[in-house]
């Protein structure tokens, strides 16, 4: 099974096969630690993932032109001594490199996104198995995030999971696609940190505490702001990679995965790759950066899940407007 661990990293495997490394990651812990070996050799790779596609086509024109420079040598001017090679003969060879680079490296370029995208996903369902543990423990309430104060924010799940032990790895909260933070910058503070920081300082710890993530508010009950508790709905989406921006004229796709979708996981534990930023539900689609009145604040009700940057407070005057 140790050959498919490879594919199962890059999303190559068959779904059947990828369920089935899964249950032995499970099962056996060696195999998780072979695991994390080859995701640690691959994060190397990270460094080239602002290369460009090539241009539409150019792998055809320039196989069509390998094609029309084709030179065929006589059988009479190779028999008895060595061939030489002239400058056509090279143009061809330059040619043909050219062509065959043209189809491997984006190919490289896309196994490496795809790569990239998994072990972000790998990330938010390690993620997801801590909320349920801590909801476990809080009867059944994921971390509350208050709508004033100094712990007004949404990136106060990272230190409510990771202070409380419930997470024990920071670095689950960065996704390999994103480079705005480095491992060794990145930081979690405590609560007493964040409850002591200046108004300057507590805005850097806001911006950094939630990773390369964002997470959901509470929503209103009766004109009250209450809680998230956990239901193990399908459709009631958690957290998501941080989108480029929270402003409504703009596309709100996450930049983690060059802007085309993002990895969002569900309170039942799953996590999709959305290439928009709204999700299917029983009642029609859902913006999950946006209540039901269109707005960046807390939910409507029990129901309309909303995620937010982790600097972003739950401004509930605004959020039924």
């Amino acid at each position: 099974m140790r050959e498919h661990l490879l594919g199962y990293l890059i999303g190559a495997l068959d779904p059947s096969e990828a369920e089935q490394v899964e249950r032995l990651l499970e099962e056996d812990p060696q195999l998780e630690h072979d695991l994390n070996l080859v995701r640690a050799n691959l994060e190397p790779l990270a460094l080239d993932s602002g290369h460009c596609d090539p241009p539409d086509g150019l792998a055809r024109r320039t196989c069509q032109f390998v094609a029309s420079r084709r030179v065929g040598l006589c059988a009479d001017e190779s028999c008895g001594r060595a061939a030489r090679w002239g400058f056509q003969d090279m143009l061809i060879a330059a040619g043909i490199l050219t062509a065959a680079s043209m189809l491997f490296f984006p190919a490289l370029n896309q196994s490496r996104f795809l790569a990239q995208r998994r072990v972000c996903q790998d990330n938010l369902q390690r993620i997801g198995t801590a909320l349920v543990q801590y909801s476990m423990v809080h009867k059944n309430y994921f971390p509350y995030i208050p709508d004033h104060g100094h712990l007004a924010s949404t990136g106060l799940y990272a230190p409510a999971l990771f202070h409380s032990g419930f997470l024990t790895d920071k670095q689950r909260f960065l996704c390999p696609s994103c480079g705005k933070l480095q491992n060794s910058d990145f930081t979690i503070p405590t609560y007493r940190e964040l409850i002591a920081a200046s108004s300057e300082k507590l805005q850097r710890l806001r911006h950094m505490m939630g990773g390369s993530y964002c997470f959901t508010f509470g929503y209103l009950s009766g004109g009250r702001y209450v809680g998230t508790k956990n239901l193990g709905r399908q459709q009631f989406a958690l957290l998501s990679d941080s989108p480029c921006t929270m402003k409504a004229d703009f596309d709100h796709n996450s930049a983690n995965h060059r802007s085309r979708g993002q990895n969002v996981l569900f309170e039942d534990g799953h996590v999709d790759f959305l290439t928009s930023t709204r999700c299917n539900r029983e009642n029609g689609c859902d913006d999950i950066f946006a209540n039901e009145n269109g707005v960046l604040g807390p939910g409507l009700n029990r129901d309309d899940s909303v995620i937010a940057p982790a600097w972003i407070e739950p401004v509930v005057g605004a959020a039924a407007e």
